[in-house]
């Protein structure tokens, strides 16, 4: 996944939320359509997940806790495969090489299984 250059995610990170809070269409746009958006979003997206993975794991014996926040995975999942995909369209051979592009679709096609073998797993330490 391409950095993000520090200017730029300090930039995005503050006008994106400004320009959604506007209501301006053209705004929202030209902050969604600069060249890292994607990336931006992707990271964010990203980072979403893991969050909610270390939110996730398995508490004790209040099983049904630890079912409620894994079933919260799957939402996060399908935001960071939605980002790659935004991020793959958008990027157009400016920032990743073929080869990187081609790795990072198969390895996005994982986060379609993923949550439900996740669930799956945390199932297994839940103690009866």
């Amino acid at each position: 996944m391409p950095n993000v250059p520090p200017e730029e995610a300090s930039y995005i990170e503050k006008e994106y939320p400004a320009a959604i809070a506007s209501g301006a269409g053209k705004r929202i746009y030209d902050v969604e359509h600069r060249l890292f958006f994607p990336a931006w979003n992707l990271h964010n997206a990203f980072n979403d997940a893991r969050q909610q993975l270390k939110l996730s794991r398995p508490i004790g014996s209040d099983v049904k806790f630890t079912i409620q926040m894994a079933s919260r995975v799957p939402y996060r999942m399908v935001n960071a495969k939605i980002a790659w995909d935004k991020f793959d369209s958008a990027d157009g051979g400016k920032i990743l090489t073929l080869q990187q592009v081609r790795l990072g679709a198969e390895k996005s096609e994982h986060m379609i299984g993923a949550p439900g073998l996740y669930i799956g797993c945390l199932a297994n330490f839940i103690q009866q």
